[in-house]
């Protein structure tokens, strides 16, 4: 770069063309306009569909692939959920029994604290 501050010129394929640089701040606030939900999306598409600017058609992109990892994930969960849902429902019905066991089990306990806190009160008492 020059003194007087121009742009860089990239040639790629036979095109000259100028270099856009994004700050750290335009990554910032870009974050921010993506994350609104109607009007960031609309703007993630263009940004990601024209190439004007590289580093934020990039950027774009990328943040259009975070999007898609967990609606993809999920999907393959679902999916996968479905289509083994048989062996699914012993393992729930195994779940919930354990967890009524465990709720009654908490209920002697606690059944027996009053019990166990008048034991504590004569052992102490008599020395």
């Amino acid at each position: 770069m020059s003194n007087n501050d121009e742009r860089p010129i990239i040639i790629t394929g036979g095109a000259i063309r100028e270099a856009h640089y994004l700050s750290a701040w335009d990554y910032f606030w870009l974050r921010i306009l993506y994350a609104l939900p109607i009007i960031g999306f609309l703007c993630l598409v263009v940004h990601a569909c024209t190439p004007s600017h590289e580093n934020r058609c990039h950027f774009a992109r990328s943040y259009f692939c975070w999007l898609l990892f967990p609606i993809l994930s999920l999907l393959v969960f679902t999916a996968y959920f479905i289509l083994f849902e048989r062996h699914f429902d012993n393992i729930f019905e195994g779940l919930f029994d354990g967890i009524e066991d465990l709720i009654e089990k908490i209920g002697r306990f606690i059944e027996t604290i009053p019990n166990m806190i008048d034991q504590w009160i004569k052992q102490f008492s008599n020395l």
